[in-house]
């Protein structure tokens, strides 16, 4: 019998696995490989103790990853404000190729022992007087196995927390609209881009393949199901803006536009009895902060340890485990106010009246862009509902 089954081959499941693996404890990563190109690319400086105690540093180093000497923004004005990682005691950050990172940490979590199944779905489960028994789908095949706890690292799916009866509780429906550029040129500007404007804001950042991502962070306009109209909509607001259009000028846009919900929510609650999410499929926050990554690493970090304890037998491990995610994600609201509240240029806009206003993660119904439609138990992957953009146009 295994110890624990974790739904999700993303970066908290894999991370989870490692550290769980280095406990001794049996786990098997059920996972689906994200059919579209990951969005979330930019790994802070303070990352690197983290990968460094996972034992992927040095492998990292090797991966083609591109460097990032840190952040500029026009926030609070027109003006462009430096912020660079030399200060940090950690060095640079990193734009990531996700797909390759993704991989890597599914092949170290293989090297430290653990099973994962890729491309493979937990489709049903039940509780057993041990635990559960669940069921995997897996090269056209099916398979029944046993264990102790269930982990939800499906990312924004929640799949399987859902399906254990926990609520998401939004605070604000935000979506990133994504589109990736390349150009003929080689640019030597690798840091992270940022520009407020009045329905939202824009980040842009190079790639290791040589393309850069092109970022709009907005509330949804009245029409997500209208690809080309929302593509138009992108390069509309593209046009208006200063520093990002003058980065991409003479760019052309390659392969798909993407639409991902980008919105602030947790899960309540985020475990139960022998169960419990991890990384997005248990909080997720604004990307303004560029911490999606580190945080479903420390997220891991702390759920080994809990899991750990649990079965060990310690009745308060998942509970401190649920206080010590709360705790955090009540402190990076505060930021997430702090934050915002530095642009005041269009207060009077919808977008920017709604994140200057005091917020308890509570108060906006959860957007349909934002739920798991496929209709099944519980799937095993990465998360998120997608709308494709077609195209292969000069911005």
């Amino acid at each position: 019998m295994l110890d624990v089954v974790i739904c999700g081959a993303g970066v908290a499941g894999c991370a989870l696995a490692i550290h769980l693996r280095r406990q001794g404890l049996g786990v098997l990563v059920v996972g689906r490989s994200p059919a579209a190109r990951p969005v979330g690319e930019h790994l802070p400086p303070h990352a690197r103790p983290l990968l460094t105690e996972l034992g992927v540093w040095a492998d990292f180093l090797s991966d083609g990853h591109l460097r990032c000497p840190g952040v500029r923004s026009a926030w609070g004005s027109d003006q462009i404000e430096a912020r660079d990682f030399i200060f940090t005691p950690f060095g640079d950050g990193w734009n990531l190729d996700r797909a390759r990172f993704n991989r890597r940490l599914a092949h170290s979590a293989r090297q430290a022992g653990a099973e994962v199944d890729d491309p493979a779905a937990l489709t049903a489960l039940e509780r057993t007087p041990y635990g559960w028994q669940v069921d995997i789908l897996r090269n056209g095949g099916r398979a029944s196995r046993a264990c102790r706890l269930v982990v939800d690292a499906t990312g924004r799916a929640s799949a399987l927390a859902r399906r254990l009866g926990s609520s998401r509780i939004a605070d604000d429906r935000l979506i990133a609209v994504a589109g990736w550029l390349a150009s003929a040129a080689s640019g030597h500007d690798h840091t992270l881009l940022l520009e407020a404007v009045p329905q939202g804001w824009w980040y842009s950042t190079p790639l290791p393949d040589h393309t850069q991502i092109a970022v709009w962070m907005t509330d949804p306009p009245l029409r997500l199901d209208k690809p080309r109209a929302l593509q138009a909509l992108w390069r509309d607001h593209l046009a208006r803006t200063t520093h990002i259009r003058q980065r991409v000028a003479g760019c052309t846009l390659v392969g798909e536009m993407l639409v991902r919900p980008a919105n602030t929510y947790r899960m309540e609650p985020p475990f139960g009895e022998s169960w419990l999410a991890v990384g997005d499929a248990a909080a997720a926050l604004d990307p303004l902060s560029s911490m999606g990554i580190f945080r479903a690493l420390t997220s891991a970090h702390s759920a080994a340890a809990a899991i750990a304890r649990h079965l060990r037998g310690d009745p308060a491990a998942l509970d401190d485990y649920a206080t010590t995610m709360q705790r955090g994600f009540a402190e990076q609201m505060t930021m997430r106010m702090w934050a915002y509240r530095q642009e005041q240029r269009w207060a009077d806009q919808p977008f920017w009246r709604a994140r200057h206003t005091a917020s308890s993660a509570g108060s906006v119904e959860e957007h349909p862009a934002d739920r798991d439609r496929r209709g099944v138990a519980v799937v095993g992957g990465a998360g998120g509902i997608a709308h494709d953009l077609p195209g292969r146009n000069a911005v």
